[in-house]
């Protein structure tokens, strides 16, 4: 920041230079400087996990903000690690501050050269307009236990608040948002070129299928951790891997998925699972997948082809082993 001054003699800009070093010194203490959030159309604002392994960007209701996330310690919606509630402004906010801030300096140095009886012209920028925060983001939860109110691209696992790992809410959450855009991936008319509706189409629905799968792994994990907390932490994916899960699952709820669903439910999870598994590997069919998943209608080579019924059918059989797997008290909860 510069400033061009005028007087009338250098003995007047002495006299005018100790008025306006007078009227400046209160700037020497520690300035507030007021600077409104930018927040989208129903009033939440853009966060970013400070963690440079995760970065998950979300978004969190300003009045849950305020009231209920604490300045010495928030959480990652994502990776649940923990920071000062500041740490969590994107860059794009930071930047936003600052010139606010400079804005701000600049209008209080105007005002004391004034009463100095200086003139000059600030050569800095006017104050800039809001960002806009992030888009609408796609699923939004609010916590079970605190009521914090939060948004985020694709599952989330902590409260920002008060770290609360909603797994139950999330999978319902996830449920929902699922069978919604499945619905819209069954349209044919996404976009005006063809090709391009078919890549929408194919890539929701694979999205689709993975998310519901991590969000029942995510419940899985907590709730089995839940029911035995004596028992050793199973392995990362182990719900995911049928006999396993069902080792797992036999002795502490005394019942396993085959109890649970009938033949023909658990031979379509175990075949969506493995599709899963292979859309990581490109979506490739290989001779593991056929044999694991007792799916005969593809050869090695082809690329595996999900439609959204399928995906449809899985969030139909997760929610059948959820209703049975969690606590009677909270069976049938919406």
């Amino acid at each position: 920041m510069s400033f061009t001054i005028k007087t009338s003699g250098f003995r007047e800009l002495s006299r005018s230079l100790d008025r306006f070093a007078r009227e400046a010194k209160r700037l020497s203490g520690p300035t507030l400087v007021p600077i409104q959030a930018p927040l989208d159309a129903d009033g939440y604002f853009d966060r970013r996990c400070p963690s440079s392994k995760c970065g998950a960007e979300f978004k969190v209701h300003w009045d849950d903000y305020r009231n209920l996330v604490r300045d010495e310690a928030a959480y990652c919606v994502q990776c649940g690690g923990e920071a000062e509630a500041t740490d969590y402004n994107p860059p794009a906010l930071l930047a936003y501050m600052e010139e606010v801030a400079v804005a701000h300096v600049a209008s209080y140095l105007g005002a004391a050269a004034r009463r100095a009886r200086l003139s000059f012209r600030p050569r800095a920028g006017g104050r800039p307009l809001p960002p806009a925060a992030t888009e609408a983001l796609i699923q939004r939860t609010t916590c079970a236990s605190c009521g914090c109110r939060y948004a985020t691209l694709g599952s989330s696992f902590f409260c920002h608040s008060c770290a609360h790992h909603a797994a139950m809410d999330t999978f319902q959450a996830t449920m929902r948002t699922v069978r919604g855009s499945m619905r819209v991936a069954a349209r044919k008319d996404l976009d005006e070129d063809r090709d391009v509706s078919a890549d929408v189409s194919r890539d929701m629905v694979e999205n689709g299928l993975n998310r519901l799968v991590t969000a029942y792994e995510a419940y899985a994990m907590q709730r089995y951790v839940q029911a035995a907390p004596m028992r050793k932490r199973p392995a990362r994916n182990a719900f995911l891997n049928l006999d396993r899960a069902n080792r797992l699952w036999k002795p502490v709820i005394r019942r396993d998925y085959t109890d649970i669903l009938t033949a023909a439910e658990y031979d379509d999870l175990k075949r969506l699972l493995q599709q899963r598994h292979l859309m990581h590997v490109g979506g490739i069919v290989d001779q593991d997948y056929i044999d694991r998943s007792g799916d005969r209608t593809y050869r090695v080579g082809q690329r595996l082809v999900v439609r959204p019924a399928a995906v449809a059918r899985l969030a139909d059989v997760l929610e059948k082993l959820v209703a049975a797997i969690e606590p009677k008290r909270r069976r049938g909860r919406s």
